[in-house]
């Protein structure tokens, strides 16, 4: 019967961690309705990022090559100017909390009672029971990125796409930045 008890704890575990690790980063869109991406095929970046691109630092300057990178694999070609669509990009940190509990349990002790039918003392031991669960908030950060492709005729925003994940610093990895665009541009379909 122990055999099975463990073989089944084992099977669990391994159930749990395999739901767990395909998770991963949700990556969500918005799409204007009626506008096909298969139309496009160039894509520039928006003027303002162009031109501060070069005093950015080292992690806006990464994202950038992987969205890049992103919209080649999806088919598109990088041009200087007559672009079909420019693409804008915002990452973003914050500071959230979430509410976690833990249960709480009573001290076990050991109760003394006196039989008086035996006239002796018995010692009787009260393990510990579950008295309810402790609440409290866990502060994180969570790292954002949005992306935006703007139909360069229209002036519209033609495709948003973001996806956020928890971080444990004020910037973003480049693991982590490579982990988010990817989970966004899964989800590049028309």
């Amino acid at each position: 019967m122990k055999k099975i008890n463990s073989i089944f704890s084992a099977l669990l575990i391994v159930t749990i961690t395999a739901v767990l690790s395909s998770c991963g980063i949700q990556g969500h869109v918005q799409k204007t309705p009626g506008i096909s991406l298969s139309n496009y095929k160039t894509f520039a970046w928006l003027p303002h990022q162009e031109d501060s691109i070069k005093t950015k630092n080292f992690q806006d300057a990464y994202i950038r090559n992987s969205i890049a990178a992103a919209l080649k694999k999806k088919g598109l070609t990088e041009v200087k100017e007559n672009a079909d669509v420019l693409v804008d990009y915002d990452v973003n940190v914050t500071r959230e909390e979430r509410t976690s509990s833990q249960a709480v349990y009573s001290q076990p002790y050991v109760g003394y009672f006196y039989n008086r039918y035996s006239g002796r003392m018995r010692r009787v031991y009260f393990p510990s029971r579950y008295v309810g669960n402790e609440y409290y908030q866990v502060p994180y950060k969570l790292g954002n990125i949005t992306v935006n492709i703007v139909d360069n005729k229209t002036d519209e925003v033609a495709w948003q796409g973001w996806a956020e994940t928890e971080v444990d610093h004020k910037r973003l990895s480049s693991d982590e930045m490579d982990g988010i665009v990817k989970a966004i541009f899964k989800k590049y379909k028309d």
